[in-house]
C-alpha cells in the first residue's frame, strides 16, 4: 500500500511539475486536477495485483476489475505519455 501511495504522490508531483496542472482540494479551475483523482484507480489495482502475486487465482479479479473500470488506468497512461512528451520538448529547448 505504501508503494501505491508513493506512486500516486509521484504522479501528482509530475503532473504539477511537467504539465503545469495544479492540485486542488475543493475549488475547481480550468486545467486543474482534483487531489487524489488518480489514486482511486491506482490504489485498488495495486492491492489486487499484490494479492494476485501471492495468490495466482486473484488474477481473475484483476481482469474483472480492469474490464469494469477500463478507463481509469488509461487516464494514468495518457497523462504519463503527455508528461514524457512535455519533458522531451523541454529537454530539446
Amino acid at each position: 500500500m505504501a508503494a501505491a501511495t508513493a506512486l500516486y504522490g509521484l504522479l501528482a508531483w509530475a503532473r504539477v511539475r511537467l504539465l503545469g496542472v495544479p492540485v486542488i482540494v475543493v475549488v475547481s479551475k480550468p486545467r486543474c486536477q482534483i487531489a487524489m483523482q488518480c489514486y482511486e484507480a491506482v490504489f485498488p489495482l495495486a492491492v489486487l495485483v499484490l494479492s494476485a502475486a501471492a495468490h495466482p487465482i486473484d488474477w481473475i479479479t484483476v481482469g474483472v476489475h480492469l474490464i469494469l473500470f477500463r478507463d481509469r488506468p488509461w487516464w494514468a497512461i495518457r497523462d504519463a505519455d503527455a508528461m514524457v512528451l512535455v519533458a522531451s520538448r523541454a529537454a530539446d529547448e
